[in-house]
This record gives structure tokens, sequence and C-alpha cells, in this order.
């Protein structure tokens, strides 16, 4: 698959995750320690991020990153 492809399908499942449980952009934003436009960049799929993000994202969503990539 293409990059664009994964980062659209990871940016997605985020976006499911967080959803499901609740949690508003600006949360996961807060929870994260990123800005809340940085948020919107991944879910959209138009940002290529670091996997130490994806940590942080994952925890912040109370899953692991094998989820996020699964979905």
């Amino acid at each position: 698959a293409k990059l664009e492809e994964i980062l659209s399908k990871i940016g997605n499942n985020i976006k499911v995750l967080r959803v499901a449980k609740g949690i508003s952009k600006q949360d996961l934003a807060n929870l994260a320690s990123v800005d809340i436009a940085f948020i919107s960049t991944i879910e959209n799929g138009k940002r290529n991020f670091s996997i130490s993000v994806l940590h942080k994202i994952a925890q912040s969503l109370d899953t692991n990153i094998t989820d996020i990539f699964n979905n």
C-alpha cells in the first residue's frame, strides 16, 4: 500500500477509536501532549508522524498501537 493509504487508514482508525470512547479531538490532543490541529491532520491522513506520537495517542485512547493498525 502507498504511504498515503496507510496514513489515511491509521488516521481513520484513531478517529473511530476516539469517537467510540467519547473523547473529543481537544481532549485527545491534551492527553497526548500535542496540538489539536496535529490530531486533525493525523485523523485526516494528511500527516506523517512518529512512533512516539502514535504511542502517546494509543495510551491516551487506552489501547495499544496494534489496535490502531488492526481496526
